[in-house]
């Protein structure tokens, strides 16, 4: 089973992360404001994923991991 890592939860983390848990992967899910706040993220993705800080979570999952930037600072094309 691969571990996957993901720094940053917002719609675009979570929705991998969700992707990930029901293809039988295990995600490691982190944030900028810490993991206390991915309480309910957790509850909805289940036993697949698991919540550590920042650096933990990239070596959590290591090579696997991702950086996803917070939707409002992404450029939509034109």
């Amino acid at each position: 089973m691969t571990t996957v890592g993901l720094i940053g939860s917002g719609a675009i983390g979570s929705t991998i992360a969700r992707f990930a848990v029901e293809a039988g992967h295990q995600v490691v899910l982190s944030n900028s404001r810490g993991p206390g706040t991915l309480a309910d993220t957790v509850a909805r993705l289940g036993p697949g994923c698991a919540v550590r800080k920042l650096v933990a979570a990239g070596q959590a999952a290591y090579p696997y991991s991702l950086i996803t930037p917070p939707s409002s600072r992404v450029r939509r094309s034109r």
